[in-house]
């Protein structure tokens, strides 16, 4: 951040907000797209959106536990 402000001589703070706002746009886009290409309604997408960071969730935790040497949970039905 600190070479972007010399760079364009601006705030340091101010890069920081244009990059604020520059993921924002990329992760609203990134949501509309796919509830267009999924065609979903917003309702079912948020539904979808859950069970997708549940079963992140469940998959993080379980590479975590097999890295410190505890067996696999064992996977949903």
């Amino acid at each position: 951040m600190y070479e972007l402000a010399d760079l364009f001589r601006v705030n340091q703070s101010t890069v920081s907000r244009w990059l604020k706002s520059a993921r924002q746009s990329v992760h609203e886009e990134t949501r509309h797209r796919l509830q267009e290409r999924l065609g979903l309604s917003s309702r079912d997408f948020q539904s979808f959106l859950a069970v997708l960071d549940s079963k992140l969730e469940l998959s993080i935790s379980q590479l975590l536990g097999e890295a410190h040497g505890m067996p696999p949970a064992p996977k949903p039905d």
